[in-house]
């Protein structure tokens, strides 16, 4: 599956000032810039979206949208264009262990295209306000302004930036990036079979993701244990060995075109004072708990909220103010998917029984509770993005 998403491309960029109340200027055109452009596109902020790509060429593989990615979708009414699967079954199994987890208690994912979340993003985002071609190299700020200086010599003017920009962004610390010692490579595929469920599955040095994204088209991911990229005639071994080959015997992975990335995680860093990060910029982590994406959508609804919470905002502290609504979740889900990539590579005989013998004890219930809880914490917060107008005019 392939797409290309065009806008105009500006060749030069002339200087814009603050108009109205306010202006926010993003930095960064994916899922998280994004994700906060459509939240003040509604809320009728000013913005604008500064994109270092002359084009957009949305790029990966499969997304796992949870109940709480569903809800801001939902929220920016977007949900019917991201087209996917509806998952009916999530299989997580080792050498000693399976467990299931259906739908049917509440637990609900649906597995999509990068590319269409990304355009479906990209739908209602005006191209006067998504400035492509640009970069910015310095900015300056005061107690509520920011000043971007762009690569062209121009200046682009706001209340805040919002860095959107991906894992390596400096913000005001370079960034600390973790290697987990881990090589992921994903692809999608059509598959000969068309079932509505995904899974992982745990070998001896190895595990291997699939799951159906609608349209006969599976996302597939792999992930080695090792310090350095290993050949793609190392790595497809894997996929003739007796055991793969019967667990996917609808899958044919030799004429897959592959992505491949070391697994790494971000320290956490929300910016400071009205230099904000959020999504990767903020906190990458390590795909393992597939919410990666998910919470990058969350940091952009939550501090949009924090943006028309009313018209004082304290611009010098939004920084730290999205970190204390924040911090401890996105920490949480980042020590736990760490942790859980961790124990899917332990290689010892010993140890792996063990550890097979402790999950094939956990009760499936349990672990769907516990997922709910998570997913359903954020959406019982979610405030409306445009306040009730009869509270804001009491205040």
């Amino acid at each position: 599956m392939s797409l290309l998403i065009e806008h105009a491309h500006c060749n030069s960029i002339t200087q814009f000032n603050i108009e109205g109340d306010r202006m926010i200027v993003i930095e960064g055109a994916g899922i998280a810039g994004l994700t906060l452009a459509n939240c003040l596109e509604i809320q009728g902020i000013d913005y604008r979206v500064i994109e270092q790509a002359s084009e957009i060429k949305p790029i990966g593989a499969g997304i796992a949208v949870q109940s709480n990615g569903l809800a801001i979708l939902q929220a920016l009414g977007l949900e019917q264009d991201v087209t996917g699967c509806n998952i009916e079954k999530m299989t997580l199994a080792g050498k000693y262990f399976r467990q299931e987890l259906m739908p049917d208690k509440g637990w609900k994912v649906k597995m999509v295209h990068r590319a269409t979340l990304h355009h479906a993003l990209l739908k209602n985002i005006p191209s006067s306000k998504l400035l492509l071609g640009a970069e910015i190299s310095s900015h300056s700020s005061t107690e509520d302004s920011v000043t971007c200086h762009l690569a062209d010599g121009s200046d682009l003017q706001g209340n805040c930036l919002v860095v959107a920009s991906g894992i390596h962004t400096e913000t005001h610390n370079k960034p600390y990036i973790r290697d987990s010692g881990q090589w992921c490579w994903r692809t999608v595929i059509s598959g000969n079979a068309e079932r509505n469920e995904g899974g992982e599955y745990w070998f001896d040095d190895f595990r291997i993701g699939v799951s159906h994204i609608g349209d006969g088209d599976y996302y597939i991911y792999q992930v080695a244990k090792t310090a350095q990229q290993i050949t793609e005639e190392q790595r497809l071994v894997f996929w003739q060995r007796d055991d793969v080959r019967a667990r996917f015997p609808f899958l044919d992975v030799k004429k897959a075109v592959w992505l491949s990335h070391p697994l790494t995680e971000r320290r956490i860093d929300w910016g400071q004072g009205n230099v904000v990060a959020i999504g990767d910029a903020a906190h990458a982590l390590t795909p393992n708990m597939g919410q990666g994406a998910v919470l990058a959508m969350e940091d952009a609804y939550t501090l949009a909220t924090l943006l028309n919470t009313d018209y004082s905002t304290d611009w010098n502290t939004l920084a730290e103010q999205l970190s204390a609504l924040r911090h401890q979740r996105v920490k949480g889900i980042q020590q736990q998917s760490w942790l859980f990539g961790m124990l899917a590579h332990w290689s010892n005989p010993i140890t792996v029984l063990l550890r097979d013998i402790a999950m094939r004890l956990s009760p499936t219930d349990a672990v769907l509770r516990q997922q709910i809880t998570f997913f359903d914490r954020f959406i019982a917060r979610m405030a409306p993005l445009i306040p009730d107008e009869r509270q804001r005019l009491s205040q």
